[in-house]
């Protein structure tokens, strides 16, 4: 299994209009076929120990919110589609729109430890 994560960073001044678009978003990555699910997840530092262990430090809990999508990928190559046909056209509009409010990190992930 392959999972494409792209951990999202989003200020809090335009969270709500930001998550509306990500809806729509997901559902134009879903149509590209690259992927055969999605899934979003909101981080909740609250849940976490005082102890530090916050992936973020305490300004950017402050000032932003976390929201992480897993989109689920069929194969190597359809991964390679997404980057080669898709990736440019589907990123554009956020930062037109939103431009340096928000973060975007992205990585692959292979179940098991090989």
């Amino acid at each position: 299994m392959i999972i494409y994560e792209v951990t999202l960073e989003i200020d809090f001044e335009i969270i709500e209009e930001f998550q509306n678009w990500l809806i729509e978003h997901v559902n134009e990555m879903l149509a590209t076929r690259c992927f055969t699910s999605a899934e979003i997840f909101t981080e909740t530092p609250k849940l976490l120990p005082a102890d530090g262990a916050n992936s973020r430090d305490s300004n950017h809990l402050n000032q932003s919110k976390a929201v992480v999508i897993h989109y689920k990928v069929g194969s190597e190559s359809d991964l390679n589609e997404y980057f080669l046909r898709h990736a440019s056209r589907l990123r554009a509009p956020a930062v037109r729109q939103f431009g340096a409010k928000f973060r975007a990190k992205r990585r692959v992930l292979k179940l098991g430890l090989s």
